[in-house]
């Protein structure tokens, strides 16, 4: 005879409580969403979400203005929310291995964003207007994505060779 549990990892709802918290490291933890009071933790830097089972994030996300590197990678995100592109302060993002079809616009609002990794999403095209806003980047992995590889969707430049 076999059993079969499911089990649902639900964070604290008291976790919003800890608003002086700077890291967070929510690994592994089967989480199927993360909790909408989120955004009040508005001193949070660094924050890793990775391999979990994410299908989105909240909008609250977009409160945690202090964020400035986001590991989300091995989850099955489809999209960002719009708010997404608030987050001024973001300079490393990594999105790997989720269900990503296209690179959400609201990436190219993220102004400090120097790495970018979007490695084994479905993503197909590169959008020209997301290269002309990917200026600051220093690093952008697309590998193991299903983008067309023609000369026109590649403009990025890595900054430390231009003159």
């Amino acid at each position: 005879m076999s059993c079969l549990i499911s089990f649902v990892a639900v964070l604290p709802p008291d976790i919003s409580k800890l608003t002086s918290l700077t890291q967070l490291w929510l690994i592994d933890l089967q989480l199927d969403t993360l909790p909408s009071d989120i955004g009040k933790l508005c001193h949070l830097e660094k924050l890793s979400v990775r391999s979990n089972r994410l299908l989105f994030l909240p909008v609250t996300f977009a409160d945690l203005v202090s964020l400035q590197w986001l590991h989300l990678a091995d989850n099955c995100i489809t999209e960002l929310p719009d708010s997404f592109g608030t987050l001024k302060h973001l300079a490393f993002l990594n999105l790997d291995s989720n269900r990503l079809t296209s690179i959400p616009e609201c990436l190219g609002q993220l102004a400090s964003l120097s790495s970018l990794s979007l490695r084994k999403n479905r993503i197909r095209k590169l959008p020209d207007q997301l290269v002309e806003a990917f200026t600051g980047l220093n690093k952008l992995d697309l590998r193991d994505t299903q983008i067309d590889s023609s000369p026109e969707q590649w403009k990025v430049v890595d900054s430390r060779y231009s003159h």
